[in-house]
């Protein structure tokens, strides 16, 4: 999945291999359906939040970095794994979690 965008949101539901995101002005909401065991997610967005949701028992890699806002990651990370999430936001908050 790649995909850029000026302003507005997008929310995504399924099971990507690579996906690319890069927002201007808007929200990301990111839910995998399946374990991932290999793979990443970047995601860039200037301002607006990001909501990234993966399965219980996925084991990511992750970097989470905020300018102006709040990181909440309540994911183990688990450095050198096969799947890793790299995600920025210049104004706004990041979530990452697992359900």
């Amino acid at each position: 999945l790649s995909c850029k965008i000026g302003s507005g949101d997008l929310t995504v539901r399924g099971a990507f291999r690579e996906t690319d995101v890069h927002i201007g002005s808007g929200d990301l909401t990111l839910t995998f359906t399946k374990v991932m065991t290999a793979g990443s997610v970047t995601s860039h967005i200037g301002s607006g939040d990001q909501m990234i949701t993966i399965p219980k028992g996925m084991r990511v890699s992750s970097r989470l970095v905020v300018g102006v806002g709040q990181v909440t990651n309540s994911v183990d990370d688990n450095a050198g794994v096969g799947f890793s999430i790299r995600s920025n936001t210049g104004v706004g908050d990041i979530k990452l979690q697992s359900k």
